[in-house]
């Protein structure tokens, strides 16, 4: 009986702690309103303890994530290296840009249906559906280096 009452204490310390692995880190970025990638206006970043206004866009090099009803317009040239997320309703949208997903990065269209933003997706570059639960995303047919349903 011991042993049973130390493997559920171990495994509720584990349930209570793995969830920091994928919480907020300071410099990660979310979308606060529809607008530019570029402008700083369109962004939030997490400073540790809390949301605050971005004082610069992200270089693409974060984690991102685009949520809410938010559409974010490519309008600069966008190379990412980090991890982009898109949730809820959240859209991005190539405009007068461009956006590549190079080696190492991670695409992750986390919602039911939209579209998956008209990308380069480059040697090492993942994209990674989740969240589908009705509709399938459109504009899906591009050339992946890798996918992952």
């Amino acid at each position: 009986m011991k042993f049973v009452r130390q493997i559920l204490a171990a495994a509720v310390i584990v349930m209570l702690f793995s969830g920091f692995a994928f919480s907020q880190q300071t410099g990660d970025y979310r979308s606060a309103a529809t607008g530019n990638w570029g402008d700083a206006a369109t962004w939030e970043t997490f400073d540790g303890a809390s949301w605050v206004a971005a004082s610069s866009a992200p270089t693409g090099t974060e984690t991102i994530t685009v949520d809410g009803e938010d559409t974010v317009k490519v309008d600069v040239v966008v190379s990412i290296t980090g991890y982009v997320k898109v949730v809820e309703t959240g859209i991005i949208e190539v405009t007068a840009g461009s956006l590549a997903f190079a080696d190492g990065s991670t695409y992750e269209h986390a919602r039911d249906g939209g579209n998956v933003p008209t990308s380069t997706w480059e040697m090492g570059s993942t994209a990674l559906y989740t969240g589908i639960t009705g509709s399938t995303p459109g504009n899906r047919g591009q050339d992946y280096y890798n996918l992952t349903l």
